[in-house]
């Protein structure tokens, strides 16, 4: 069978809908079976093959997600059979949902916020370049200045910056690029000293935060789920990326040796102090998981400021090198039509 990557919010209505139905029934199995017949009226073929898998691999004696390795993402597999396993698959599903929904509110925030003072900074760019390359050299050949003032004073300067725009800017956009994409692809793999001594700057405290969240909401639904903390840190190994296994492992490594401390267990590095604050101050007669879903909540909060002040910041300087080039330029242009004017 030929499989087709899903998209994420694809994979996870699915499994939504997989967990009402597999509730519906007196059995797993009667649930299953009418989940298929509505598929099958509906004409949905790609989730009646993997509901078709799913089955094959619970008839076979398997885990649900062993049927969708081929085309679901492999957390999401993870997380199926996880909550399979301990009977707290919506929880785990709204969770992760939840997670997701603020990784993609935070990335599509920061497009949206930052797009259009980007996008005058870049037209603010090549409007320097133009007219610095082209139109006050021909103001010069048309004799609007003399020899002596040719490109002299404010119009020198914006034939120099837009020279030197002219060859930086093409480098600073690939630069950005390059940099966009290794960020994406090493921020959850990048596991080195020099990485955990950059995590409180920026971009990595975002997505450190992030994977605070991830943990906190994880371990205190596995927590509400009867499972020991032991269990759930290892069960959530495997669902981690390389540098939250990280964290997770010295979490296990401590467990093991017998540490009492739960604070202590979670004090490897990856919740900042400000989160931490808030952990410590917190009733320590209230149970783990309501403690941890509590510092959760105050950990998305203190994210969503974090990246709106950061927002601003970048916006503000958007616009005032955007305001300083305009002015140039018009001031520029001003000086060549009066010098032209004199003629």
């Amino acid at each position: 069978m030929n499989w087709v990557p899903v998209k994420l919010q694809q994979q996870l209505e699915f499994l939504h809908d997989l967990h009402e139905w597999l509730h519906a029934g007196n059995t797993p199995e009667q649930g299953l079976v009418g989940f298929q017949r509505v598929l099958e009226i509906a004409a949905r073929r790609h989730e009646l093959q993997w509901l078709k898998s799913i089955r094959r691999a619970l008839q076979q004696g398997q885990p649900m997600g062993s049927g969708l390795q081929a085309c679901f993402r492999p957390e999401v597999i993870t997380l199926l059979n996880l909550g399979q396993r301990y009977g707290c698959l919506a929880s785990m599903l709204d969770g992760f949902k939840a997670n997701y929904e603020l990784r993609q509110g935070i990335y599509k925030g920061l497009l949206q916020q930052l797009a259009y003072p980007l996008i005058l900074l870049l037209v603010s760019c090549l409007a320097c370049i133009f007219i610095g390359l082209q139109v006050i050299p021909r103001f010069v050949d048309a004799g609007a200045m003399s020899t002596d003032e040719a490109i002299g004073g404010l119009p020198q300067l914006v034939h120099y910056l837009a020279m030197v725009l002219n060859v930086l800017l093409p480098i600073l956009v690939m630069a950005l690029v390059l940099a966009t994409v290794c960020l994406w692809h090493g921020l959850p793999r990048w596991r080195s000293p020099l990485r955990f001594a950059m995590d409180d700057h920026l971009p990595f405290r975002i997505y450190r935060q992030m994977q605070t969240i991830w943990l906190m909401q994880n371990l205190a639904m596995f927590l509400k789920a009867n499972l020991s903390v032991h269990a759930s840190v290892r069960q959530l190994i495997s669902a981690a990326s390389p540098y939250t296994q990280h964290h997770l492992k010295e979490m296990r490594r401590r467990l093991s040796h017998g540490e009492p401390d739960m604070m202590k267990v979670l004090n490897t590095g990856l919740v900042d102090s400000h989160v931490w604050v808030r952990l410590q101050c917190q009733d320590q007669n209230t149970p783990l998981s309501q403690r941890l879903q509590g510092a959760a909540v105050f950990a998305q909060r203190d994210l969503k400021q974090l990246v709106t002040r950061r927002q601003r910041a970048l916006a503000w300087v958007c616009y005032s090198i955007s305001g300083l080039l305009i002015l140039g330029i018009f001031a520029s242009m001003g000086m060549m039509f009066a010098e032209f004017s004199n003629l």
